[in-house]
């Protein structure tokens, strides 16, 4: 009787036994799969001529968008504030003085019209802008005599003034759309007492903020004149 064969040797037998390469050597078992080299990047597709053309029209809108809203920043800046300089001059001591910069609000009088007693920038019938104190309104009467300021027939207080006043002005009635401005240092300012009242037209805005030089920064100082 034939003996049962050692199958644990076969199958060892088997492992073994040489198997053939494609190259013709001589291996001694199945190839081991391929391993890509270290630096080897994986293959993309070539970008299309669309899709560059669609990332520029992207870039060129989120441009032109940019562009806009830095376009109606700088308006809404320019039509609400205005820096101004006060170059030479005293009409304004002792409160302003020469080589102060101010910031001007040109926003307010958009929705109410110049106080008596607010501090504006005018456009004046000649020369620089003024930088002068508001005293009338339309309507108003104004004087001036024995030292001193009258409204609507009563004598004024001003304690902002630098000295009393050495002039006179006769009593007349501011018109329509027109007001009348000085400046706190009466006696050299050239303002309403000699040019007459200014239109509303003229006036640029109101005297916010002094900036400059940083010693002095703060509000410019306003005052409220009741009318009688």
């Amino acid at each position: 009787m034939k003996p049962p064969e050692d199958h644990h040797d076969a199958l060892q037998e088997m492992g073994s036994e040489p198997t053939d390469l494609p190259d013709g050597s001589a291996g001694s078992g199945p190839l081991p799969p391929a391993i890509p080299p270290a630096d080897a990047q994986p293959a993309t597709p070539p970008e299309t001529s669309s899709t560059r053309g669609h990332i520029a029209r992207d870039l060129a809108r989120e441009l032109i968008r940019l562009l806009i809203i830095a376009s109606l920043v700088y308006l809404g800046l320019r039509l609400s504030i205005q820096t101004v300089v006060i170059e030479s001059g005293s009409s304004m001591e002792p409160n302003l003085h020469a080589g102060e910069y101010l910031i001007i609000g040109k926003i307010v009088y958009f929705f109410k019209s110049p106080q008596r007693g607010d501090v504006v920038v005018a456009y004046p019938p000649f020369g620089v802008p003024w930088i002068k104190r508001v005293i009338a309104v339309p309507g108003d009467i104004v004087e001036i005599k024995d030292g001193a300021l009258y409204l609507n027939g009563q004598r004024k207080e001003e304690p902002y003034i630098k000295e009393p006043i050495r002039y006179t002005y006769s009593a007349k009635q501011i018109p329509p759309g027109y007001y009348f401005v000085l400046g706190d240092n009466r006696n050299p300012s050239v303002d309403s007492h000699l040019a007459g009242p200014l239109p509303r037209t003229s006036i640029i805005g109101k005297a916010w903020f002094i900036y400059w030089p940083p010693r002095l920064w703060g509000g410019v100082p306003h005052y409220k004149l009741q009318p009688g």
